[in-house]
């Protein structure tokens, strides 16, 4: 193997020289060389490939094809490659100027925030990959908006078991609006955090246009989407983020041909290299600081959204209050002399209400039940209480007395309904690092009624429905 590495490499190595020497030659040399060329396998193989005859070259050591192409003269080397050569393509909408240089991301709730399927540094990690491209104008930022530009979730089993993530293409000058992670990848194996690394890459570069760089060799086709070909890059790109069927690779960096595409499309203009630093939730009552981070022009205006209160602002901070529990997003934003801006997104107070919650109102004792919250905005996390008396364990005790459910902090549980027959409130709370919010509610007999209730709280402020607040319930 290592023997017909070092010759392809010392063929390429030729063939480099060989074109140098040959922008010498006068067009008469090309003219007379066509005529004399002698057809053969290879010739007719590149033929195959579509290239017209009158392109096609012969050397002392390669083929020239297309004025720029290098092909080998031996046909072994084409029988070991694919027939299919190809160049960085984009599809036919792109992102326009004005929202590629600012385009927002969400993490939905559904991709957790600790264990193996924990993608969020990962994810940071791709957006600031492609941000951070010299003097482009693609720029990613992470907000706390579930309105974002783009939302990264869970696919909730919707791939095939070995597709690790999909994206779409742009669509009316935006970026497509959201990338779906199979958490389950591969009978759920584990993915290492240069695989996570890799394939975010990979998912936000379809987002704003690139096909695969290997489209033609994996069937794709043109396709209504469009697959125009990118100037300046090679025939092949086996380094490229973009190449398709690479679900297991780890992340090294872009290729120089990457790059190229990168800026075909999106360059002549530097991306903003700075940001606004400051807490990503305002709870009442607190007094926050916001700084403006990087080389930034003079910050010559703040400005921020109406549920927060102005303190204090100089050049490079402002610091603001939160009077009340708003609920709600919020902004900051920093207004430059030159006309510029940035801003940052957050959330103000506790959690919405979940928009919903699902399950069954009747039960069977000694049962395995599940119930889903809808998103509740503003939420990190979730927290779920069932009719009281509960217990949160791991594992979960199945012949328990009472409710049943692992530790959790997501909109999905599973939970036992015990053998008590005891009867009661399922709720669902978002939960941030102002508290918990409103509750959504069920409530819930078993088949054969039994005692029991749900767990306290006010379900305005936070917290479930106070026991004491519950249907009565005529033990059996």
């Amino acid at each position: 193997m290592k023997t017909k590495k070092l010759k392809k490499l010392a063929l390429l190595t030729l063939s480099m020289t060989c074109l140098l020497s040959f922008q010498n030659c006068s067009e008469d040399n090309i003219v007379e060389e066509q005529e004399n060329l002698n057809r053969n396998a290879v010739i007719d193989k590149l033929l195959e490939k579509g290239y017209a005859l009158e392109t096609i070259v012969e050397l002392d050591n390669f083929f020239l094809v297309g004025g720029d192409l290098m092909f080998s003269k031996d046909i072994k080397d084409y029988a070991e490659q694919d027939d299919h050569l190809d160049r960085h393509a984009h599809t036919n909408n792109l992102v326009s100027q004005a929202n590629v240089t600012s385009m927002t991301v969400f993490v939905d709730n559904s991709i957790p925030q600790l264990g193996p399927d924990n993608w969020r540094t990962e994810i940071n990690q791709a957006m600031d990959d492609w941000s951070n491209i010299q003097d482009n104008c693609i720029n990613f930022t992470l907000t706390t908006n579930p309105n974002a530009d783009i939302v990264v979730r869970s696919d909730n089993n919707s791939l095939p078991n070995n597709v690790i993530a999909s994206a779409g293409f742009p669509n009316a000058n935006q970026p497509h609006n959201e990338i779906l992670i199979n958490l389950n990848f591969d009978g759920n194996t584990t993915v290492s955090t240069g695989q996570k690394r890799y394939n975010m890459v990979h998912e936000f570069g379809h987002c704003i246009g690139f096909r695969h760089t290997n489209w033609d060799a994996r069937g794709e086709g043109v396709g209504p989407v469009g697959a125009n070909l990118i100037p300046g890059t090679p025939a092949q790109d086996p380094n490229s983020v973009m190449n398709g069927g690479t679900a297991n690779f780890t992340w090294n960096g872009f290729s120089s041909f990457d790059i190229i595409a990168a800026d075909f499309l999106y360059g002549g203009c530097a991306a903003p290299s700075f940001t606004i630093s400051g807490a990503e939730y305002a709870c009442r009552f607190d007094n926050l600081t916001f700084t403006i981070n990087g080389m930034a022009p003079s910050v010559s205006s703040w400005t921020h959204s109406p549920n927060l209160q102005f303190v204090s602002s100089n050049a490079t901070s402002l610091t603001v209050s939160v009077p009340s529990d708003s609920r709600a997003s919020g902004f900051i934003t920093a207004n430059f002399s030159d006309g510029t801006s940035v801003t940052k997104d957050i959330w103000v107070g506790k959690p919405q209400s979940p928009a919903s919650i699902s399950g069954p109102s009747t039960v069977n004792t000694g049962a395995l039940v599940n119930y889903n919250a809808g998103i509740s905005q503003g939420a990190e996390d979730y927290v779920w209480w069932l009719p009281y008396p509960f217990d949160v364990s791991n594992p979960i005790d199945y012949f328990s007395q009472n409710w049943q459910m692992q530790p959790t902090d997501h909109r999905n549980l599973t939970a036992m309904t015990g053998y008590g027959q005891n009867a009661g409130y399922v709720q669902v709370m978002g939960n941030n690092p102002c508290g918990r919010g409103g509750a959504k509610i069920i409530y819930v007999t078993h088949a054969t009624s039994g005692g029991g209730g749900g767990g306290g709280g006010n379900p305005k402020d936070g917290g479930g429905i106070p026991r004491q607040a519950e249907k009565p319930v005529k033990k059996g």
